[in-house]
Order: C-alpha cells, then sequence, then structure tokens
C-alpha cells in the first residue's frame, strides 16, 4: 500500500511541476495598434522643405510603453529609406531635400518588440529651387468612384492634374483586368479616355502624369466593377 500512495504522490508532483512551466497563451503579450496618419496630409505640395510628421497615439492592449518608428522613402516600396527613427513621441521633424518625391508611415513598437501594422503610406512633394522644374501633381480620381460597380459596354476614365509651373501635361494610361497593367495610351491631351469593357469582370487602371520637360508623376491604382 506504501508503494502505490508513493507512486501517486510522484505523479501528482510531476503533473504539478508539468503544468507550471507550460507558457499561459492567455499571458501572451499583444502589439500595440496600427497607427493613424495625421499630417502632412496625402499628396501634399510642401512650401518647405522642413515638414512636421504627425500621427495619433495609439492603444497598447497591456497599457506597455510604445515607440514609434517613422520611415520615409523616395520609392513607394521603402527599399531606399530617405529617412527612419524611433520616438516616444507622437511628431518628428525632417529637413527634406528640394524638389522629390517622398512616401512615408509608421509603425508602432511596445517595450517587448512587439509591432503594430505600418500605417497607410503617404505621399508628399517638395519644392524645388526657384529656377527647376516642379513635378506634376499627382492625378486625382473623378469618375468612376472607386471600387464602383458599372454597367454598360465602355466607360468613360476620368481624372485632373495640375503643374506648379502652368506646364501643358499630357498622360499616359494604363488598364488591365489585373493589377499587372498595360499601357493602353500614351501622350494623351485630354484628361479622360473611353475603354471598352466585359461583364462580369473587375478593371485596375492608373495614370501617369508628364509635363512639357518630361517630368513625371505616377497616380494610384484604381479600380471600378462591370455588372
Amino acid at each position: 500500500m506504501k508503494k502505490i500512495n508513493l507512486l501517486c504522490l510522484c505523479a501528482i508532483l510531476f503533473l504539478s511541476c508539468s503544468t507550471e512551466d507550460q507558457p499561459s497563451s492567455e499571458n501572451s503579450n499583444k502589439a500595440p495598434s496600427q497607427p493613424q496618419l495625421q499630417a502632412p496630409e496625402n499628396d501634399l505640395f510642401c512650401t518647405t522643405d522642413v515638414q512636421i510628421f504627425e500621427w495619433k497615439e495609439v492603444n497598447d492592449p497591456e497599457e506597455d510603453e510604445v515607440i514609434y518608428i517613422l520611415e520615409i522613402s523616395t520609392t513607394e516600396d521603402f527599399k531606399q529609406l530617405f529617412f527612419s527613427d524611433e520616438t516616444g513621441d507622437i511628431s518628428t521633424t525632417v529637413s527634406l531635400e528640394k524638389g522629390k518625391s517622398y512616401y512615408w508611415r509608421v509603425t508602432a513598437k511596445d517595450i517587448n518588440g512587439n509591432k503594430s501594422p505600418f500605417s497607410g503610406i503617404r505621399r508628399l512633394y517638395t519644392e524645388g529651387e526657384a529656377s527647376s522644374n516642379y513635378l506634376p501633381g499627382a492625378p486625382s480620381l473623378i469618375a468612376p468612384e472607386e471600387a464602383a460597380t458599372v454597367t454598360g459596354i465602355s466607360v468613360k476614365l476620368e481624372w485632373e492634374a495640375e503643374d506648379l509651373d502652368g506646364d501643358e501635361l499630357t498622360y499616359d494610361l494604363y488598364f488591365g483586368k489585373t493589377t499587372d497593367l498595360e499601357l493602353i495610351a500614351e501622350n494623351v491631351h485630354t484628361s479622360f479616355y473611353e475603354v471598352e469593357i466585359e461583364a462580369n469582370n473587375s478593371y485596375y487602371w492608373k495614370v501617369v502624369v508628364k509635363d512639357e520637360h518630361n517630368a513625371k508623376t505616377t497616380g494610384k491604382t484604381w479600380s471600378f466593377h462591370l455588372k
């Protein structure tokens, strides 16, 4: 009988130790929420090369201390970083180079190293020297509205763009059924273009704006769906 009791006692102790050693998923630390950008606004023409980048304070599930990582790049894929900085504040002042396009985003990180998803990406432009040529403004969507459902056998694509120099603008139009777009019209002088479409398909398109000096600005990829 004593031998059986001893075996039971060892089994209880083993199970007790095993349970304590296992990490609890309920106690795992969670990442902060995704930052929301405040300023500068998207597609802004900056009249000064010194800019204040701002975003909203994030929430952390465990109320951990949070730092923010600001990334500024000259390319949309962020493979060429112009600036990167960690800060406990919700704003950072950065000196940019004149006459360039920049993309920026922010992520939040808690004291345990857990990172939030990156914020959305915003783009801005800095004015060049007085004697230089400014980039054309990014095109703005007029019609059809983003992700709209349309009918018919053709659709009129419409956009608008401005140039600070007052240069005459031309447009290259990219279009397709996937985001792998094809150039379908080059050096268009109007800010609209009609395309033929087929039922039960989604379509994607973007516009490249060019001025008289062949300075180019590429717009966002827009989409619509045909019933």
